[in-house]
């Protein structure tokens, strides 16, 4: 079943045509059992451009490829419009233009891209195709974005497991904050965030358990780092409230965010570069956004889990499955996220909450792996995660 925050209905669950799914064979080569396995969770992030590639081509099949080769079992999307269907033909072709133009506010997509039942939209054959057959939409947007007018904008979360929608926060913009930052506008687009409960089934001795993960997904203004910040605390903040207390979570998204740690001195360079040439300043040394994740008591997934593992992975060519990139284990940085021509720097990221002596079990990050396709204007991040129980005394 699909639950959506849309234009049908505020919080009312959808249901959807289910059909047999066979999951394909995968490599063995990245050293870990490919989900699902009895305590090993994986959790793909990925900014999907509206449905479009970098050059504002459908990228809805390539969408669909990368989580059938990963095979996750939570799935976050950044940038997702819904209720929306690849539009086709001329006015399709006039429309992917007109956005990639900068136009896409004043935009109508043709009827075509605007399906009168949600089983037909992209999200729907997205969640039906991939066997993650539970998925959620929280809107950012409800009237108009970047990419068009009358289709709502935001975050979904897509799951292989039982999901329940905990809550839905819209980042509304506030007097003044079209002033923040070094980026000049007029105009501030709406964010959000989406939380949910995920109940991972698993067998030990011989019983049945179910453990509730937690999971955040959000997408931060693309301008200012001081917006961010605002953004970030409010969610993070209301994080603990929507979750019971003994249930980590993962906060994962497109945070627009990077500082100068995660990246070597030639990739600094080229930042700084590109700021300079923009006209848009210096960028911080140290993010606003992970510092506060920090102070919080987040942990960066990236730096938590297994460096000798692999740190990249592409889509096999000659079937659908994973492969290491040849590069050996992970990289002493985080390598970038976007963008996916002349990628410079890491935006989206994967965090796990605060440990705390009332969890019910650990997240435990094996394996963090950038995905290297090109089906988007991002690359995906995929993480395996091992949830330990806690063993009572």
């Amino acid at each position: 079943c699909g639950m959506s925050f849309g234009p049908w209905s505020l919080a009312a669950a959808v249901l959807l045509l289910c059909v047999p799914f066979n999951p394909p064979s995968f490599s063995a080569a990245l050293g870990l059992p490919l989900s699902p396995s009895r305590k090993i969770v994986r959790v793909l992030t990925y900014n999907i451009h509206a449905w479009r590639d970098s050059d504002h081509r459908d990228n809805f099949d390539r969408v669909a490829e990368v989580i059938l080769a990963c095979r996750p079992d939570v799935v976050c999307l950044n940038e997702v419009l819904h209720p929306f269907r690849s539009p086709g033909g001329r006015e399709g072709a006039a429309y992917y233009e007109a956005v990639r133009n900068g136009k896409g506010r004043t935009t109508i997509p043709p009827p075509d891209a605007m399906p009168k039942h949600e089983a037909g939209s992209n999200l729907a054959r997205l969640s039906s195709v991939s066997g993650l057959r539970n998925y959620a939409f929280g809107i950012a947007a409800k009237e108009r974005s970047y990419f068009g007018e009358g289709i709502p904008f935001g975050n979904a979360i897509l799951s292989r497991h039982p999901l329940e929608v905990k809550g839905h926060m819209e980042l509304e913009v506030e007097p003044g904050d079209v002033e923040l930052g070094n980026q000049s506008r007029d105009f501030v687009d709406p964010r959000s965030a989406i939380f949910a409960s995920v109940g991972i089934e698993f067998g030990d001795e011989g019983e049945e358990h179910q453990m509730d993960l937690g999971v955040v997904s959000t997408h931060l203004d693309h301008k200012s780092e001081e917006l961010r910040e605002k953004q970030v605390l409010k969610v993070i903040r209301d994080a603990p409230s929507l979750f019971s207390p003994s249930q980590p979570h993962i906060f994962c998204g497109d945070l627009n965010t990077f500082q100068r740690s995660d990246v070597d001195d030639d990739g600094w360079d080229r930042i700084l570069n590109l700021y300079e040439s923009r006209g848009w300043g210096r960028p911080s040394d140290k993010s606003l956004v992970l510092s506060a994740l920090e102070t919080e008591g987040y942990e960066d997934a990236f730096y938590r889990a297994d460096a000798n593992r692999p740190g990249t992975v592409r889509v096999m060519s000659d079937a659908i499955g994973l492969e290491p990139d040849g590069t050996g284990g992970r990289r002493h940085f985080p390598d970038p996220t976007c963008w996916t021509r002349d990628p410079l720097m890491r935006i989206d990221h994967v965090w796990t909450s605060p440990v705390r002596p009332e969890d019910a079990f650990w997240l435990v990050p094996q394996q963090y792996s950038r995905v290297l396709v090109t089906g988007s204007d991002h690359f995906p991040i995929m993480v395996d995660f091992e949830l330990v129980p806690c063993k009572e005394d």
